[in-house]
């Protein structure tokens, strides 16, 4: 396996996959820094190198980009500040639409959230530990869960309270979150 990290190749690991994910790990975790991309075989991999423990098949390739935590932080606030917005209108939109009994337009836009949700997700999973010190902040994950389960049940009104009631006022709480000082 070749392992570059922030672009130079890392050399001096086991030939064993699970030997040389677990001596990065531990290199990472004395280290100081965090993930911020992994790229397996020249594709987006997993968010973190403990879920690369369990990869289903051989790595030829390994790209890690590191940051400090605080770099990867502030990145994280930024997209949040810009991006979250748009989020939390987009799922109001899609909340009204089907209030107001227009299914369509409700269900196209919340398949175009789809990928923002996920996002949304992904992010606040890892940062949800952070806030917990004074904070209750929304588990978004079952949130989604939810979610899909009303989809899938085709229950319509409370696919629509899930995201007026939950997903709405949870985004509102994290951008508060994120655009505090601490």
């Amino acid at each position: 396996m070749v392992v570059t990290v922030n672009g130079k190749r890392l050399d001096g690991l086991p030939d064993d996959q699970l030997q040389a994910l677990e001596a990065l790990a531990g290199a990472l975790a004395r280290s100081g820094l965090a993930v911020h991309s992994i790229r397996v075989d020249g594709v987006q991999g997993p968010a973190t190198l403990q879920d690369l423990l369990s990869y289903p098949r051989p790595i030829r390739e390994l790209a890690l980009e590191l940051s400090t935590l605080e770099a990867l932080i502030e990145e994280v606030r930024e997209t949040a500040r810009t991006y979250l917005p748009r989020l939390q209108a987009a799922l109001e939109s899609c909340a009204h639409d089907l209030q107001q009994g227009r299914e369509a337009a409700a269900l196209a836009r919340l398949v175009e959230a789809t990928d923002g949700l996920e996002w949304y997700a992904g992010v606040t999973a890892p940062l949800r530990a952070l806030a917990e010190g004074g904070h209750v902040m929304p588990d978004v994950h079952r949130q989604l869960v939810d979610l899909n389960a009303a989809l899938q049940n085709q229950d319509l009104v409370l696919v629509a309270d899930i995201l007026a009631y939950d997903l709405v006022p949870g985004i509102q709480r994290w951008l508060e979150f994120l655009s505090s000082p601490e």
